[in-house]
């Protein structure tokens, strides 16, 4: 449960008493069990259901790729790199080793990325004080990003014609 929280200890209580965590695992063969993600990383488009790993999870720098800062004066600059295709590319080029470094399946990689110069922070309600990712939070503010990532991917991904 949550210490010294009762309203939200018993919120995460089913009826018969189990704590529901929130954790997705498996029991390995010697009876171990392994957590693997979270419940909460998991959101439903209108087609299907996606599981968002955290990056730490799989790529060992990714978060230097996905969430890096920079401290510089040209600000304007930057937000014009970040909307040229070869810049975007390369960093799927790079998102794209780790995963096979990190043994990612197929589907798991990325095919678009939205780069911004948008720090995620405390202060804008983008990360939690603990500096976790507030998914919910981000996918609201670039859900305009999102969405034109996925009418991209649909509209250059070849369809099978029976």
């Amino acid at each position: 449960g949550y210490y010294k929280d009762e309203k939200n200890t018993q919120e995460t209580l089913d009826s018969e008493g189990w704590l529901a965590t929130g954790d997705i695992g498996f029991v390995d063969n010697r009876g171990c069990f392994t957590i693997v993600d979270r419940k909460k990383n998991i959101f439903k488009s209108t087609l299907v259901a996606v599981i968002v790993p955290e990056p730490e999870t799989f790529l060992p720098f990714a978060n230097a790729i996905v969430s890096t800062q920079v401290a510089m004066g040209d600000l304007e600059g930057l937000a014009k790199l970040c909307t040229e295709p070869k810049v975007k590319a390369a960093c799927i080029k790079e998102l794209e080793k780790a995963g096979k470094a990190g043994a990612l399946r197929g589907f798991e990689f990325p095919k678009r990325v939205h780069l911004t110069t948008d720090a995620f922070s405390v202060d804008n309600g983008m990360m939690t004080p603990t500096f976790k990712v507030r998914r919910p939070q981000v996918a609201e503010y670039f859900q305009e990003q999102i969405k034109a990532m996925y009418e991209d991917i649909n509209s250059t991904t070849p369809v099978a014609k029976l």
